[in-house]
């Protein structure tokens, strides 16, 4: 075995072992299409846990924290673009919008200024490693690499329907701590017919060799698609 499979398998956990990792007064930071079973554990352990930022980039899911009549201990912030998801609980100044830049995501780490608040934990979804032992964060790559080297804890689901994505985008598993496999739901044949309805014919082909490949969960993404495409 190679040494970095070796030390990958190591690393293979639970989201329930891997969140147990994480410290009262953490700063998380939370990339868009961030794992589900991640969110989802994180969440169970908001009796344990007190003083937790959470920074969101366009979150997908909402396992309770946007929620306006559960008590937590978690503070929000959004960075960049707040989405659907969690605009409500922005609204009811649950939580605060931080404007930025992709470009200056993290100038304040690097600039090493007193004070700063350095993104303690970052939760992630990646692609299974290569035969070189190298991963990749699919279509919405963003600034999920340059996150992860600038975490102290990176914790990471491994979703094997992520897209093949090319050029400079690679990261080794040697840089994660934890790693959590994902157990994927693809959509059914009734689901994708019923996708492919909406589509244009001159569409649907393409369409067909696609959709198998989305999981359950993220299937409601593909209708601001099918609104574009057909409105």
């Amino acid at each position: 075995m190679s040494a970095w499979r070796n030390g990958f398998e190591k690393k293979l956990t639970t989201a329930k072992q891997a969140v147990s990792l994480i410290k009262s007064g953490s700063s998380i930071n939370i990339p868009i299409f961030a794992p589900r079973s991640l969110l989802d554990a994180l969440w169970g352990r908001r009796d344990e846990l007190a003083n937790v930022r959470l920074l969101f980039n366009a979150p997908t899911d909402n396992p309770g924290w946007f929620d306006s009549n559960i008590d937590h201990p978690f503070a929000l912030d959004f960075e960049i673009f707040i989405g659907d998801v969690g605009r409500a609980s922005h609204d009811r100044l649950q939580a605060s919008y931080i404007p930025n830049l992709f470009s200056s995501s993290f100038k304040h780490v690097d600039g090493a200024r007193p004070g700063v608040n350095r993104p303690l934990v970052a939760l992630v979804s990646c692609s299974p490693p290569n035969k070189a032992g190298f991963v990749h964060f699919g279509a919405h790559h963003w600034t999920k690499r340059s996150l992860i080297r600038r975490a102290d804890l990176v914790i990471a689901e491994i979703d094997d329907t992520l897209l093949q994505v090319h050029g400079d985008v690679y990261a080794h598993v040697s840089e994660f701590d934890c790693f959590v496999k994902g157990e994927t739901q693809i959509i059914g044949g009734a689901e994708i017919a019923a996708v492919l309805e909406q589509i244009k014919p001159e569409y649907r082909d393409q369409m067909a060799a696609l959709i198998p490949k989305i999981p359950q969960e993220r299937l409601r993404l593909v209708y601001p698609l099918l609104a574009a495409i057909d409105p």
